[in-house]
């Protein structure tokens, strides 16, 4: 009888120990970097240690960082079990800082594309990248959903595939692809619905390196 209730101890041991193991393998590290990108009422795009993440209120991302609250203004983030408020923008550095190098990968879509997602002034877009196109280009329907008031901008009559139109030469606040993110980026908006897709051209691709395969296309900050 004492022999089973040594053995029985000595299970309950066992068990509590796995437990524990498991649990210290399972508990994510906190991130070293998080920048809040983009605000909505109960979503927020968040770049954590370089990685684009969107969270609806009550999700957790991969590299542990929750998502309390958010509006058009600030999020209320917890991380490592610490909540506290960020507005649009902030930087929260929780442990040592991030590599510089941002690497994004754009893989080549069906349509023969290089299609990747991004951000004009924290707005969620899909960019077409064009390394043929002399600057970032877009239409005057997605500048006015993305806030840009584009019509502050020079106006010149410019020649397209579809013909003659108006474009207002103007610069955009910020531009990011994954963790690649630039500031007073030079751009065109034109008249219109087209581009289909904004075109990431040189004055934003002018600042990166850019390796391209058969399929995919590197893009590497400076």
């Amino acid at each position: 009888m004492q022999r089973q209730v040594k053995m029985a101890s000595r299970g309950w041991w066992s068990a509590w120990l796995a437990g524990l193991l498991l649990l210290a393998t399972t508990v994510a590290a906190a991130p070293d970097s998080v920048v809040v990108s983009g605000l909505f009422k109960n979503r927020a795009v968040l770049e954590i240690d370089g990685k684009q993440r969107l969270l609806r209120v009550g999700e957790t991302s991969p590299e542990g960082v929750t998502l309390v609250e958010a509006n058009s203004k600030r999020a209320i983030l917890e991380i490592d079990g610490v909540r506290a408020e960020y507005p649009l923008g902030d930087r929260i550095q929780t442990g040592f800082a991030a590599p510089e190098e941002q690497v994004v990968h754009v893989p080549l879509s069906p349509s023969g594309l290089y299609l990747a997602p991004g951000m004009i002034n924290g707005r969620l877009v899909t960019f077409q990248v064009d390394t043929g196109a002399t600057a970032v280009a877009l239409s005057s329907d997605l500048a006015e959903k993305v806030g840009i008031d584009y019509e502050k901008g020079q106006r010149q009559q410019v020649m397209t595939a579809s013909g003659v139109t108006y474009a207002y030469s103007l610069t955009i606040d910020e531009i990011a692809v994954g963790g690649i993110k630039q500031r007073n980026v030079r751009a065109a908006v034109l008249e219109g619905q087209l581009p289909r897709w904004p075109l990431l051209g040189m004055t934003f691709l002018g600042s990166v390196q850019i390796s391209k395969g058969d399929a995919l296309m590197e893009l590497r900050s400076r």
